[in-house]
């Protein structure tokens, strides 16, 4: 935009703008501007910001982490540097080449309720296996 580099946040209206896509803007949460948001660098930025936060501030202690398989392996490393054990939820099916639905509904249904699953927002990396609709 002007060439500056952006806050250590990130860049406020482009969190805002995320924030609203991913919560709604008529959430009553966001109205009373009780979402707070950080932009990062990558998927892998994310995913450590994401995990350092919760290992500091997530109610449930002893909650693992669930990550997608395939998945990048620093994922795994950086689940661990925070603090947390991490198992695989089953997603890819290399046999069809496909989404292990059914796979991941059960190893979804086996987790604690507190779990935390990490799921690639779109264009799932290294497959590029999305879930559709059907």
């Amino acid at each position: 935009m002007d060439h500056e580099y952006a806050g250590i946040q990130g860049i406020d209206s482009y969190i805002d703008k995320s924030i609203k896509l991913a919560y709604g803007a008529d959430n009553e949460f966001y109205k009373n501007g009780q979402i707070a948001g950080a932009q990062s660098i990558s998927g892998t930025g994310a995913i450590r910001v994401g995990l350092e936060f919760l290992s500091n501030f997530y109610p449930t202690k002893g909650a693992d982490v669930l990550i997608p398989n395939p998945t990048w392996p620093i994922h795994r490393t950086i689940s661990e540097k925070a603090g947390f054990k991490w198992h695989n939820l089953r997603y890819y099916d290399s046999k069809t080449k496909s989404l292990d639905f059914k796979g991941l509904q059960e190893d979804l249904d086996k987790a604690k309720n507190d779990d935390i699953v990490i799921f690639h927002v779109c264009a799932h990396n290294p497959t590029g296996i999305d879930p559709t609709p059907e």
